[in-house]
């Protein structure tokens, strides 16, 4: 309950850094009209209302399962990831050919200071919530708040490299690049959108591979068949199928054990138990929440009626 309790708490400093974030682009982006100020703004203003709802889903991923998801709820997590990187792709998305648009129409004047006020505050704070929340996806190892540590970082970065290009503006002011300088906001916003689109992506591919089922990465996979071979060989048996699946941070191991005849005559159900249990033990300690499922049986048939086989 402890990574639950963090978990949820950070959640709530994100719900009030992207109030803040939001209030404060949306402001400035009025006062000083840069679209990259606008992006920002409405980059905090999207993630604040996905942040309501992931504070909503994490609470709803504790429960157990019940007669409505007899499975328990841990779909919900990659589904909240995978929308979350889709509305984050599509901000940008429309960003960059809002920014083109205003580009080839012949760029827009801004205020410079504002920009440059405005860019200093808010890369600073989103810096300290990256740290935060960095600190606190470690703790917790939470799918949720790894995401959110890669939302903030795409806010502190913009906001960086927006007081970064602003600051030379003021800089230019006044010399032979002045006719210039209308253009640099949309270059601005064009050059994040295109250079950031890859962690969104990486977000909905991570996410739409749990959805789908398929098999997780190796360094899930990888610790599961040592430990499962190793049982296996404590317990002088060979024969069996596995099966792996990840939906969020729960991770799904269902190992068949198939015996032959002789092996069964050894074996009560103590001593299945006992598999069971030194099997959990050596994966609990790298899956906290694991779902183990062991299954003994003498014919093959019952395996491969599990996946469709047969």
């Amino acid at each position: 309950m402890k990574a639950a309790n963090l978990e949820q708490s950070s959640l709530k400093v994100a719900i009030y850094g992207n109030i803040f974030m939001a209030a404060l682009g949306l402001t400035f982006a009025w006062y000083t009209d840069s679209q990259a100020v606008l992006l920002d703004g409405v980059f905090s203003l999207i993630a604040l209302i996905i942040a309501v709802l992931t504070l909503y889903i994490a609470r709803l991923i504790q429960r157990p399962g019940d007669d409505e998801f007899p499975f328990g709820y841990a779909v919900f997590e990659p589904l909240l990831n995978f929308g979350k990187g889709l509305i984050i792709a599509a901000v940008m998305v429309l960003a960059l050919f809002g920014a083109a648009a205003t580009l080839l129409d012949g760029g827009s004047d801004i205020v410079v200071g504002g920009a440059v006020i405005y860019a200093l505050i808010a890369s600073s704070g989103s810096a300290a919530i990256v740290i935060f929340m960095k600190r606190m996806a470690k703790q917790t190892e939470s799918p949720i708040i790894e995401v959110e540590v890669k939302n903030w970082t795409i806010d502190a970065i913009i906001s960086s490299v927006v007081a970064l290009a602003f600051f030379v503006m003021m800089l230019l002011e006044g010399t032979a690049a002045d006719p210039y300088l209308r253009y640099i906001d949309q270059v601005l916003v064009i050059l994040m959108s295109v250079c950031f689109l890859f962690i969104p992506f990486g977000i909905i591919r991570d996410n739409w591979s749990q959805l789908v089922g398929t098999t997780p990465p190796d360094n899930l996979t990888e610790p599961v068949h040592k430990a499962v071979d190793q049982i296996l060989a404590q317990h002088r048996l060979e024969n069996h199928r596995l099966r792996l699946g990840q939906l969020g941070r729960q991770a799904y191991v269902q190992l068949y054990v198939i015996f032959t005849p002789e092996e069964a005559r050894g074996i009560d159900s103590a001593e299945m138990d006992e598999f069971r249990q030194q099997l959990y033990d050596l994966l609990v300690a790298d899956y906290a929440n694991l779902v183990l499922d062991v299954i003994f049986t003498q014919d093959v048939i019952w395996a491969e009626r599990s996946v469709n086989l047969s």
